[in-house]
């Protein structure tokens, strides 16, 4: 009877800890160190994708390295913060229609906490508007989170998106 008492215990105690440690380095959503940077540097942040906007006169630009950017105050402290694997800078509203929104997405170099996904990253909407995978402004729901699932329409995307703070939405992709 003590093995299993000692097997008991262990496994509770086990558990308890994986359960404190996941609550600490994320929500369910969002990775905490993503939130705590953005909340931490919103100002900035917030003039460096206007700066970004201001800058195209195109449709859409990717940017893949921060050697093809425009010259950006503090970009490259960005860069560094949150170790950004590329940027996207989408003027969706002046080049294809109203229905659009436009967005600077900055993708960064993470696992997305969700194993479902593949990519991860930040965006800005300078309309405050949370935006799915394909540029369109959607309704969030009451936790400030929108999903897509594109599986049942053969579409060949999973999307999820979260407010970070006001402009600024955390999102994972998976596009196969």
């Amino acid at each position: 009877m003590n093995k299993y008492k000692t097997l008991l215990l262990f496994t509770l105690f086990a558990m308890i800890l994986m359960g404190c440690n996941h609550s600490r380095d994320e929500d369910s959503t969002i990775k905490i160190s993503a939130q705590e940077s953005v909340l931490k540097n919103q100002k900035e942040m917030t003039i460096i994708a206007n700066e970004f906007l201001k800058n195209l006169n195109d449709e859409a630009e990717i940017y893949g390295e921060k050697s093809e950017c425009p010259k950006i105050d503090n970009l490259d402290k960005l860069f560094k913060d949150f170790s950004i694997s590329s940027i996207s800078v989408e003027k969706n509203k002046e080049f294809i229609g109203d229905e659009y929104e436009n967005r600077v997405v900055f993708y960064l170099n993470d696992t997305p906490i969700d194993e479902e996904y593949d990519e991860c990253g930040i965006y800005y909407s300078p309309d405050n508007s949370t935006i799915d995978y394909y540029g369109y402004a959607v309704e969030e729901d009451e936790n400030g989170e929108y999903v897509y699932d594109g599986r049942p329409q053969k579409a060949e995307v999973t999307y999820k998106s979260k407010r970070i703070c006001d402009n600024w939405f955390y999102f994972q992709e998976a596009v196969w």
